[in-house]
């Protein structure tokens, strides 16, 4: 049995299974993400010494850290809040299976982060609200065989996105 192997057998045996874990997305994004059929490796501005990340959330409503900047016409740099990333780009999530998501506080050695950024990276997070706690990974690519389903925030709750539906009918046939 491999690391890998070992790391999701512990995984399954001491993780709370009635959590939920979502890689949260724009509308369009997770369009995308629906017709390649994986959640890719967050690679922008990566060090090469430095392992890509697909990044989920234990958050149950939003990762703050999924909202996208703005700068506004004084020239300030923001982040949008849920209510303007919904209203400017559509809010959606998919669930993953947690079986063989590493924890942020593993995961950040795992990927061979410099310690200074990963502090950033959390000093960033609280300023948006966010709780690294609720950050969970991948050093692989997700691919649709780990996503439980896809969902799109509408009318004030999340409702499972209906190409999705269609996707799984389509595959049970």
């Amino acid at each position: 049995m491999g690391y890998r192997e070992l790391y999701c057998l512990i995984f399954k045996l001491i993780n709370n299974r009635t959590m939920k874990y979502y890689h949260y997305t724009t509308r369009v994004q997770l369009e995308q993400i629906m017709e390649s059929e994986v959640i890719k490796l967050a690679t922008a501005g990566l060090p090469k010494s430095e392992k890509a990340i697909a990044w989920v959330s234990s958050n149950q409503h939003w990762e703050q850290t999924a909202s996208k900047g703005m700068t506004d016409f004084k020239g300030n740099n923001r982040w949008l809040t849920f209510e303007e990333q919904l209203d400017n780009f559509g809010c959606a999530r998919i669930q993953i299976e947690p079986d063989c998501l590493i924890p942020w506080r593993k995961l950040k050695h795992l990927s061979k982060m410099h310690p200074l950024l990963a502090n950033s990276l959390e000093d960033i997070g609280y300023e948006k609200g966010a709780n690294p706690s609720d950050w969970y990974g991948s050093l692989s690519p997700i691919g649709i065989n780990d996503w439980i389903k896809a969902e799109v925030y509408k009318n004030g709750e999340w409702v499972e996105y209906e190409v999705f539906e269609e996707y799984e009918l389509e595959m049970a046939a």
